[in-house]
C-alpha cells in the first residue's frame, strides 16, 4: 500500500501560538495545509505514529457509491493518539481525518 500521507487537524492550547505549532509539526515531518482555529496538516503515517503514538489499522471504505469505488487507507485509532509531553503545552486537541465519500 501507497503511503499517501495523512491528514489531520491539530487544535492549538492557545490561537496566538499557531506559528509554534507550525514550526513544531514541520520539525516533525509534518506538511502545514492552513492555519485557522486548527491546523490542517498532512504527513507519512510514519511521523504520525512518531509524534503523537497513533495506531493505524488498513480499513477499505466505498467513496463513490453510483460506481461503487473503493478505497482502501490506514484508519487511525482515535484512542491511541497522545500529545507528546514537549508539545502539551502547544496543542490541545488532535484529530486524524478520514477520506471523503462521495454521493
Amino acid at each position: 500500500m501507497v503511503d499517501r500521507g495523512v491528514a489531520g487537524e491539530v487544535v492549538p492550547t492557545d490561537p496566538r501560538r499557531a506559528a509554534e505549532v507550525h514550526t513544531a509539526l514541520r520539525q516533525r515531518g509534518f506538511r502545514v495545509l492552513h492555519v485557522g482555529r486548527s491546523i490542517s496538516v498532512e504527513a507519512p503515517r510514519r511521523a504520525w505514529e512518531a509524534t503523537f503514538g497513533v495506531s493505524f489499522t488498513p480499513h477499505t471504505k466505498t467513496v463513490q457509491k453510483e460506481i461503487d469505488r473503493q478505497r482502501t487507507y490506514m484508519r487511525a485509532d482515535p484512542g491511541s493518539v497522545r500529545v507528546p509531553i514537549d508539545l502539551q503545552d502547544l496543542i490541545a486537541e488532535v484529530a486524524i481525518v478520514e477520506p471523503p465519500e462521495l454521493h
